[in-house]
């Protein structure tokens, strides 16, 4: 028989800064429906219920309403808030949104959590149907604001990461990565760095079509890196092919102006 998906939360015993075998569980929840792919992202959150301790946000991929996250309290593991992706939100360009939370990031800033939900499957539906545009959910927790990919089959959404401050706000900044855009015959793939305080694009990183096939499919913040006191990001490329058929890439971008900072090639046995 098949059953809801299973989170637990787990506590390791520490001695001398390094981590021992010795786990317990903290709490454990467990998914309401089959199969709604509870569990599919995790992020942590700020203090929500103001009991000292950081919450848990939870990305519930195929939950009613277009997917879902759910917030938990990380001590009793008991329900805080639950966003469905459909339910009084407005997507700019008229998306339907789909499998809200198959990537969580969070921020904390100020004692405010932003929480960044990709929906990278999310289209329009009619004559004709516009398939996996992609969505990507920008929640203070309240208000909420979706913030729609371009094109079809672009998956704006599909990896997400908070990156640290990059303009210079006091307000970390998020990564979100589009890997299927195909915006015109050089271009595939992108990743658009999103302010944390408005939403607005700062600026955005495109794939070259001679070397990757999904430039975006992974995002990283790395912190300062090359010593301006700016964080610096990473975004990956698992299907590249500079270094062969499939082998991958990571190019890593300065936070200050965007400019390429170092590249690093898979070889092809890495597939």
């Amino acid at each position: 028989m098949t059953t809801p998906s299973r989170l637990w939360a787990l506590a390791a015993t520490l001695l001398a800064g390094h981590a021992v075998s010795q786990t317990y569980p903290i709490f454990q929840a467990d998914g309401l429906t089959t199969p709604e792919r509870f569990g599919e992202a995790v992020a942590v959150t700020g203090d929500l219920d103001r009991d000292r301790v950081a919450d848990l946000a939870v990305g519930v991929r195929l939950g009613a309403g277009g997917g879902q996250v759910r917030v938990f309290d990380a001590l009793t593991g008991a329900p805080l808030l639950a966003i469905p992706g459909t339910s009084g939100l407005v997507a700019p360009s008229g998306l339907t949104v789909f499998e809200l939370g198959t990537r969580l990031t969070a921020q904390v800033h100020d004692g405010c959590t932003r929480l960044l939900a990709g929906a990278p499957a999310s289209g329009v539906i009619g004559t004709p149907t516009i398939p996996s545009v992609g969505t990507t959910l920008l929640a203070w927790l309240a208000p909420a604001r979706l913030l729609d990919g371009g094109v079809a089959n672009e998956e704006f959404g599909a990896a997400v990461a908070n990156v640290g401050d990059v303009d210079g706000d006091l307000f970390p900044d998020f990564l979100v990565g589009a890997p299927g855009a195909a915006l015109d015959p050089n271009v595939v793939g992108r990743a658009v760095l999103l302010s944390g305080r408005s939403g607005g694009v700062l600026r955005v990183h495109a794939g070259d079509r001679r070397v990757h096939d999904r430039f975006g499919a992974t995002l990283a913040g790395l912190g300062d890196i090359d010593g301006d006191r700016v964080p610096d990001y990473a975004i990956g490329d698992p299907a590249a092919f500079a270094g062969g058929t499939g082998a991958g890439q990571v190019r890593v971008f300065s936070g200050v102006n965007g400019a390429l900072v170092r590249t690093l090639d898979g070889a092809s046995r890495d597939r």
